[in-house]
C-alpha cells in the first residue's frame, strides 16, 4: 500500500513545484517533452481514480500556474496529447456503458419474450 501513497507524493510535489517555484520550474529546459515522457507515459494503464487525482492535483496547478509566454512550448503540447488521450478514453468507456444497455434491454425483451409464451401456454 506504500506505492499509492509514493505515487501521490510525487504528484503533490509536482504540483508544489508549480506554485512555490513557478519561475523556475518552467524555465526547465524542454520541460514540456521531459513532463511527456515521465509524468504522462502510459496514462492508458493508469486506473480512472488516479488519473481523475494527476488532473485535479498537478494537471490544474500545471494550467493555472503557467506563464502565458509559455503555453505555446509548455502547456499546449502537454495538453493536446493529454486530452486526446482523455477523449478516446472516455469514448471507449461510454462504449461499454452503451454495449451493456444495449444488452440488458435485450435481455428485459428475451425475458418479455419468455413470460409471454408461458402466459400464452397457460390460458390455452
Amino acid at each position: 500500500d506504500a506505492l499509492p501513497i509514493l505515487y501521490s507524493s510525487c504528484f503533490r510535489i509536482l504540483a508544489r513545484t508549480c506554485t512555490c517555484v513557478t519561475k523556475d520550474f518552467f524555465a526547465v529546459s524542454d520541460l514540456a517533452s521531459r513532463l511527456l515522457t515521465s509524468v504522462f507515459v502510459n496514462l492508458e494503464n493508469v486506473p480512472d481514480c488516479r488519473l481523475t487525482f494527476i488532473i485535479n492535483i498537478f494537471v490544474g496547478r500545471l494550467v493555472s500556474f503557467c506563464p502565458t509566454n509559455a503555453h505555446q512550448t509548455i502547456l499546449f503540447p502537454i495538453l493536446e496529447p493529454l486530452l486526446t488521450s482523455l477523449q478516446v478514453r472516455l469514448c471507449n468507456k461510454w462504449d461499454i456503458v452503451k454495449q451493456n444497455e444495449e444488452s440488458r434491454v435485450d435481455f428485459q425483451m428475451d425475458i418479455n419474450a419468455v413470460t409471454l409464451t408461458q402466459a400464452d401456454r397457460q390460458s390455452t
